[in-house]
C-alpha cells in the first residue's frame, strides 16, 4: 500500500504484475499525484509446468478473477473508495469478471488494449473503459498520457459528492429502440406526470442485461418490457445476443410486468456487407451505417413468440401483454414501410396465444405500437396490474 495522506481515498488496482508492474507502478504514482492511496492487488495467473490447454488456462483466468473479487469484498469492508485495472485481452477479461458483481455507482476503470469486443461483457454494469491506444507492454509517451488521465478520472469519481436529494418515486424499466421509442415517450411522460420514475432500457443485447440485472437486484418496483425484439437473438442471432436470462426476471421477482411485442417484426443485424445472401432478400432497412433490420419470417416469430410465452408463464406476479396488431415498430405500422407484415404479426399472435397460459390476459388492439391509442392502452393495463397487486397484499 503507498501514499502517505492516510485519509486519502484508497484505491485498488488490478494488474498482472509478472508483465505489467511497470505500468501499475506508473499508474500508483499518477494515482498519488491526485491524492490517492493505492493498494495493489494481482492478477497474474500462475500457469503450471508444461504447456497449459485452453481448458487449463480459462479455469486459471476464472480463478485469478474470483481471488481479486473475493479480495476487493475484503477491501471495501476498510472503506476502498474504487478500482482501476489495466490489462490486454487475458487481464482485461479478468479486470471485467472481478468487477462486474460490485454495486453500481461505485468506481471501476478499466484501462484496455480492448483486444475483443467486451460489449456483453459489461452490458449489466457501470464500468468505464479506457483504450490504452498503444499496447500495454512497456511505458512510452503515449501510455503514460492514458494512465495519466485514467487517475484523473478515477480522482474525479472518488470524490463526487451529490448535492441533491431527490424524492423517492417507484421506479419502472421500460425496454426502448429507435423504431419504438415514440411510445417510450409518450409512455414515460404519463408515468412521470403520475408520479412514477421511469429508468429505460437500450433493448440492443446490451440493454437488456442490464435491464434483467436491475430487475434480479431489486432496482425495479415495476416494468413495462415493450420492446422485446432482443428475444430473437436466443435463437437467431445478433449483434449482441441479451443473454439467456432475458425475459426471466420479472417472472422470478413477482414485479408488475406489461409485455408488448416491441420491434418483434425484424432481427437485428451488423453492416449491410455482413448479410447472408438470404438474408438480403428480406426486406430490410437501415438503421445506421452499423445496424441493419431484416423483416423476420413468420417461422421466426412463432418461434420467439413460443420462447416469450413459455418465460411469462413461469411468472409469479402479476403479468400481462398487449399486441399492437397494426404494427411492432414505426416501419411496421405503415404500408409502405420495411416491415409492415399483417401476415406476420396474426403468426406471432396466434403462437403466442397457443402457448400461453389461459390465466394471463392477452388485449389484442386494432392500434399501432406508435399510436397514442396503444400507448393509453399499455398505460391503463399497467395501472390495472398496480390496483391488483395492492387489492391482493390488502
Amino acid at each position: 500500500m503507498t501514499g502517505e495522506n492516510t485519509s486519502a481515498p484508497l484505491v485498488a488496482i488490478l494488474a498482472t504484475c509478472d508483465t505489467k508492474q511497470a505500468e501499475a507502478d506508473f499508474l500508483t504514482s499518477a494515482l498519488a499525484a491526485n491524492g490517492l492511496k493505492t493498494v495493489i492487488v494481482p492478477t497474474s495467473i500462475q500457469k503450471p509446468d508444461g504447456a497449459s490447454t485452453p481448458e487449463q488456462k480459462i479455469h486459471l483466468m476464472q480463478e485469478s478473477a474470483d481471488k481479486a473479487y473475493k479480495k476487493l469484498g475484503k477491501l471495501m469492508h476498510s472503506g476502498l473508495a474504487g478500482v482501476i485495472g489495466i490489462g490486454g485481452g487475458t487481464g482485461t477479461w479478468v479486470c471485467i469478471q472481478a468487477m462486474e458483481k460490485l454495486a453500481f455507482g461505485w468506481p471501476k476503470v478499466i484501462v484496455s488494449t480492448l483486444a475483443y469486443d467486451v460489449r456483453a461483457s459489461i452490458a449489466a454494469s457501470d464500468i468505464i473503459l479506457m483504450p490504452s491506444v498503444a499496447d500495454i507492454q512497456g511505458l512510452n509517451p503515449t501510455l503514460r498520457k492514458v494512465l495519466e488521465n485514467a487517475a484523473a478520472v478515477m480522482a474525479g469519481l472518488t470524490n463526487t459528492s451529490l448535492s441533491h436529494k431527490y424524492p423517492e418515486k417507484p421506479i419502472v424499466g421500460i425496454t426502448a429502440l429507435g423504431v419504438t421509442n415514440d411510445a417510450v415517450t409518450g409512455i414515460s411522460d404519463q408515468l412521470n406526470a403520475a408520479g412514477y420514475e421511469v429508468t429505460t432500457f437500450h433493448a440492443t443485447g446490451m440493454g437488456g442485461r442490464a435491464f434483467e440485472r436491475w430487475i434480479s437486484d431489486g432496482k425495479l418496483d415495476a416494468v413495462i418490457d415493450l420492446t422485446t425484439q432482443e428475444l430473437h437473438g436466443l435463437s437467431f442471432g445478433a449483434p449482441i445476443v441479451c443473454g439467456q436470462n432475458r425475459m426471466n426476471s420479472a417472472a422470478k421477482t413477482g414485479i408488475p410486468q406489461v409485455v408488448v411485442p416491441g420491434g418483434m417484426d425484424f432481427l437485428a443485424r451488423g453492416r449491410l456487407e455482413t448479410l447472408t445472401a438470404n438474408e438480403l432478400t428480406r426486406p430490410r432497412f437501415c438503421h445506421s451505417p452499423e445496424y441493419t433490420h431484416i423483416r423476420a419470417t413468420n417461422d421466426q416469430v412463432v418461434t420467439s413468440a413460443k420462447i416469450m410465452a413459455e418465460r411469462l408463464n413461469l411468472a409469479t406476479g402479476p403479468v400481462a401483454v398487449v399486441v399492437p396488431m397494426g404494427g411492432f415498430s414505426v416501419e411496421g405500422s405503415r404500408p409502405d414501410g420495411a416491415m409492415w407484415d399483417p401476415d406476420l404479426r396474426k403468426a406471432f399472435t396466434s403462437s403466442l396465444q397457443k402457448n400461453l397460459a389461459p390465466e394471463i390476459p392477452v388485449t389484442i388492439s386494432p392500434e399501432a405500437i406508435v399510436s397514442p391509442e396503444f400507448q393509453n392502452l399499455v398505460l391503463a393495463t399497467f395501472f390495472n396490474l398496480l390496483n391488483q397487486t395492492r387489492s391482493d397484499r390488502s
